[in-house]
């Protein structure tokens, strides 16, 4: 028996061949089902002495590439690897395109960040610091709504113990931070709440670089939120009443790491001084339903140190995140333009404790 095959990407052949001899262990109705679980090949049955083409959309643009000098060099050898490389062709291709594919949308959201820093330095080497952080947000219509505190977005109230283990590293423990989440993409729905509480151990390295401090931060978040409309329906800490695996993805893990950059500008002695501001940190989200990495942030900001104690900073925030829906499979790629503004108020008290080095 024999039947040809050829694979096409846009309207060229990337490659063909013909197979003589079909074992029974291989006969082409045995394919049917690898070949109808890629959406991209006619749920049709093989026939012998029939020719068949599978045309492979652009989005496998790189796989076609990675497989055509596969098939130029399987040519030269018998039709038994010639049908050998058909069926892990097939599957390669059934299990890449395995499914409806997603969508993908973008969407900007202008936004306000604030964020006030009190800090109490010991003489010794702990601190201790309450963070107030407040949000606000434009309408959610992709960037067509410039008024960014139109919406309440989020408040947090976030305590922090803090330790000084050497001169460049701080360790610090966030024992249990409050989190209000307000939602309301536009004025035609209504405004939902959400809670969430946070504990938070943190990781913070400070070494010198040009005239500024170079740190690295690791930070890891053990989140649980209330997975429901807490404006509805209380919010009950360990269950709502829901599934086990419900009540598990409540609970999720983040990991962060971030770079940060510091460096005086216009310095005006060693008190008072402009300093610039470069941070970047991409996040990862752990939970019994998803790992993956669905965060990152880019800052910079121009701020002044009013005085030993005070510093105050203006600067833009890009926050990029990913969200997946699968019921509808749709990526969504969310784009924050943040006008950020923070505050950091200290002890005057000598102390061998080091100092916050900024928001968020």
């Amino acid at each position: 028996m024999t039947a040809k095959f050829s694979i096409r990407y846009g309207e060229r052949r990337v490659y063909s061949w013909s197979t003589h001899r079909i074992q029974k262990t291989i006969h082409p109705i045995a394919l049917f089902p690898v070949i109808s679980s890629a959406p991209f090949v006619s749920r049709a049955v093989l026939k012998p002495h029939n020719s068949y083409t599978v045309t492979v959309p652009k989005r496998f643009k790189l796989l076609i590439h990675l497989l055509a000098p596969i098939g130029k060099i399987s040519t030269s050898i018998n039709g038994l690897m010639s049908k050998r490389f058909f069926l892990i062709s097939l599957c390669l291709l059934s299990l890449t395109g395995f499914g409806q594919p997603y969508r993908t949308e973008i969407r900007h959201r202008p936004v306000f960040w604030s964020e006030l820093n009190l800090v109490y330095r010991t003489k010794g080497k702990w601190s201790f610091q309450l963070d107030h952080q407040y949000r606000r947000a434009a309408t959610d219509n992709n960037g067509r709504d410039l008024n960014i505190f139109r919406y309440p977005l989020q408040q947090v109230f976030r305590p922090w113990i803090s330790y000084q283990v050497s001169e460049p590293v701080r360790a610090s423990l966030s024992p249990l931070g409050l989190w209000w989440t307000w939602s309301r993409p536009n004025r035609f729905q209504p405004t939902t709440f959400f809670q969430e509480v946070r504990v938070i151990p943190q990781l913070q390295i400070t070494r010198p670089l040009s005239d500024g401090e170079l740190i690295l931060r690791l930070r890891s978040e053990l989140r649980w939120s209330s997975g429901t409309d807490t404006l509805a329906k209380a919010y009950v800490f360990l269950s709502d009443g829901e599934s086990r695996q419900v009540l598990a993805d409540r609970f999720n893990v983040r990991l962060r790491l971030m770079g940060r950059w510091i460096n005086p500008i216009f310095q005006q002695g060693k008190t008072k001084f402009w300093y610039s501001h470069l941070s970047v940190e991409p996040m990862a989200v752990l939970s019994s339903s998803v790992t993956r990495f669905d965060q990152n942030r880019t800052y910079l900001g121009l701020g002044r140190r009013l005085q030993e104690n005070i510093r105050f900073e203006v600067g833009y925030l890009n926050q990029f995140s990913l969200q997946t829906n699968q019921a509808v499979r749709l990526k969504t790629i969310r784009l924050n333009h943040a006008l950020q503004v923070y505050l950091y108020i200290e002890t005057r008290s000598r102390s061998k404790a080091g100092s916050d080095s900024g928001p968020e």
